[in-house]
């Protein structure tokens, strides 16, 4: 087995064309037959013409590739990228890499909205603008249980709820409602 990066980029490109043009006629793997023969899968047909023996996994990671973009970003943003990360990419990667960690899950995204529509909120608000939306009455403080967790809402001095698009650090709200 060998790795991807250690293919040399032409043959690579090569490797990821020949098996784009194979991938409908021949399979990626394949269980053996009732007999014990197998028949011949893209690794093998890539090994026979190139020489090198890739993973099924290998094999999908040249099929999906790889897509650039390129970014145009402020000035200001770019110096503060190299500063706190070191480089620009890296900033980048960082940056992307805490909004998947951070995002709102699918399932909770419809219930969000509707509460985020009619922020702040008091408690048979929330009851008033989940209840279309879900089956049980109980299933509405998991919800809200949920997306309290995860930061998206929580309550004021009056004992509302503030449903925020972004999820709230609590410790920074603590230090802003502190100092700020």
């Amino acid at each position: 087995m060998v790795r991807l990066s250690d293919i040399p980029p032409e043959t690579l490109e090569e490797i990821r064309k020949f098996a784009l043009s194979k991938r409908k006629e021949v399979p990626v793997t394949s269980r053996p037959k009732p007999d014990g023969t197998r028949i011949k899968t893209l690794p093998d047909l890539i090994e026979e013409k190139f020489g090198y023996r890739l993973s099924p996994t290998q094999v999908y990671t040249l099929l999906k590739g790889e897509r650039k973009y390129t970014v145009k970003l402020d000035v200001d943003v770019i110096r503060e990228l190299e500063e706190q990360f070191g480089s620009v990419n890296k900033g980048l990667k960082k940056m992307l890499q805490f909004y998947k960690r951070h995002r709102l899950p699918p399932h909770l995204r419809k219930y969000h909205r509707a509460l985020l529509a009619k922020s702040p909120l008091t408690w048979r608000e929330v009851e008033e603008a989940l209840r279309p939306l879900v089956e049980k009455e109980e299933d509405i403080w998991k919800i809200v249980g949920e997306l309290t967790r995860l930061g998206y809402i929580s309550r004021d001095k009056d004992g509302r709820y503030v449903v925020t698009e972004f999820p709230r650090d609590p410790i920074a709200a603590l230090v802003l409602g502190l100092f700020g």
